[in-house]
């Protein structure tokens, strides 16, 4: 027996959801279901209410021994629309269609990250800055060196850059750019880390920059992975580090800044900017608005610069 015959994976749940389903209730109107996947992968079915109790117990049956380790359980894998907590809040709920065959199954899913993936883009956005992303799959390409040196040169020309590093795992703009002393109390992780329980104030990001001397003219902004909290606590960065890719509770951040006319880099990973609120003021500048939705995790960012 092949190990795709032998083995039930996360692949194989949906369809034997739709091939369940047609199995006891043949007739079942598809567009009335909802699928709800939780953070660990399991699969619960909720149904509309006029479905009935026997309907229910096979079902669930059912779907217990076909999903195995993607059920529930007998007791709790299907429930009726008016059984659950949301209600029909569900059903007005974002959603993935998933086809087997010429059957479209809607599909709630419950991720630790990465909720706003199924949000629809947006159809206008504000008036924002430049805005360019350094990202790479593999390290040491010169991706920091790449976005140091063009910062640099758009402040030559004038220009007031914000470089922000989303590299939370192996951050180097701050040490590369900012003296010790120079360097901000805060960095990106904290605002994550406080964001998810609404903690950040208006004073905090401007705890979160420093302005390089690197540039040899004032305009270039830098705000660093981790910030001096991290040797002053050092024994708390892994605990944040495990949090800072969580989403807040409703999945999205809001918060005002300022900055001169002036171009925002980020360097990272794409998960990393899933949630970043981008909150960042350097002080005495004008005005940096952002709106994410969790990691948000695509960088959807409205950034509005005003001179």
């Amino acid at each position: 027996m092949s190990m795709e015959q032998q083995w039930l994976t996360f692949d194989e749940c949906i369809p034997r959801i739709v091939d369940s389903l047609l199995a006891v209730y043949p007739m079942a109107d598809f567009s009335r279901l909802r699928v709800v996947r939780d953070m660990h992968g399991r699969l619960y079915l909720v149904v509309p209410d006029d479905w009935s109790d026997e309907t229910l117990a096979d079902l669930r049956l059912k779907l217990s021994e076909r999903l195995a380790p993607y059920s529930p359980g007998k007791e709790s894998g299907v429930a009726r629309c008016s059984d659950t907590l949301a209600g029909e809040a569900l059903f007005r709920e974002p959603s993935l269609v998933y086809w087997v065959r010429d059957v479209g199954l809607q599909v709630v899913e419950r991720r630790a990250m990465g909720q706003d993936w199924v949000l629809q883009p947006e159809s206008e956005h504000e008036a924002h800055c430049p805005r360019v992303v350094f990202h790479s799959l593999k390290g040491g390409v010169g991706r920091s060196t790449a976005m140091m040196l063009w910062g640099r040169e758009l402040v030559r020309q004038g220009r007031t850059v914000l470089l922000v590093d989303l590299d939370l795992e192996a951050p180097g703009l701050g040490a590369h750019m900012l003296p010790v002393e120079a360097r901000p109390y805060f960095g990106v992780i904290d605002w994550l880390v406080e964001d998810l329980v609404g903690n950040t104030g208006p004073q905090f990001p401007q705890e979160m920059v420093a302005e390089s001397p690197l540039a040899g003219s004032p305009g270039l902004w830098v705000a660093p992975a981790v910030g001096r909290s991290a040797t002053v606590y050092p024994d708390n960065v892994l605990a944040k580090l495990a949090r800072a890719y969580l989403e807040g509770e409703d999945g999205s951040g809001n918060a005002t800044a300022s900055a001169g006319r002036g171009v925002l880099f980020c360097r990272g990973c794409p998960r990393d900017m899933g949630r970043i609120p981008l909150p960042l003021r350097p002080p005495g500048t004008a005005c940096l608005r952002e709106r994410g939705t969790v990691g948000r995790r695509r960088l959807r960012h409205s950034i509005q610069w005003s001179s």
